[in-house]
């Protein structure tokens, strides 16, 4: 009897573990990661493949400062709805020729094992137009608890885009 009481706890106790690991599509880890790596190499034109044709900046978010030249409302304090275009013109300014190496330097350094990849369900609040299907990706950036968000979306054709960023570089 002991044994299986041992058993059951030990079952409920991987369960919800295993749960939350199954219902990661591995597409969107791998798709994850290799967007991972076109931003760690200031790949603008590698980045700009894996994002939706509009994206939300939620408030706060890096590129929202006035200094990136895509903020009409130049402030932080509102998401904001924008094209990818206008989102690769930030990142254009924000990974300028003189900040390149460094850019290269810091996120390159960040180990792509520890990329957290979850259901984007819990961020609804935070996070406007989630569907139950979205996927939060998560990378820790070393440098306290900062971390990035970014939300990937299953489109029609089964390809995953991120049409959510929470970023604060």
């Amino acid at each position: 009897m002991k044994v299986f009481i041992h058993l059951f706890i030990l079952l409920n106790l991987m369960l919800p573990y295993t749960q939350a690991n199954e219902i990661i599509d591995e597409k969107v880890k791998q798709t994850g990661v290799a967007f991972w790596k076109a931003l760690a190499d200031a790949d603008i034109e590698a980045m700009k493949n894996f994002y939706a044709p509009e994206i939300i900046l939620i408030a706060g978010s890096e590129l929202l400062k006035e200094k990136w030249g895509i903020n009409p409302t130049k402030t932080r304090n509102t998401n904001l709805k924008l094209s990818k275009e206008s989102l690769m013109q930030g990142y254009r300014k924000m990974i300028a020729p003189e900040r390149v190496e460094k850019w290269k330097t810091v996120f390159s350094s960040i180990d792509t094992a520890k990329i957290i990849f979850q259901s984007a369900k819990q961020y609804k609040k935070h996070f406007e137009n989630l569907k139950d299907e979205d996927i939060a990706m998560i990378v820790p950036t070393n440098v306290g608890d900062d971390r990035l968000y970014f939300i990937f979306s299953k489109k029609q054709d089964n390809t995953w885009l991120i049409t959510h960023e929470a970023t604060d570089y």
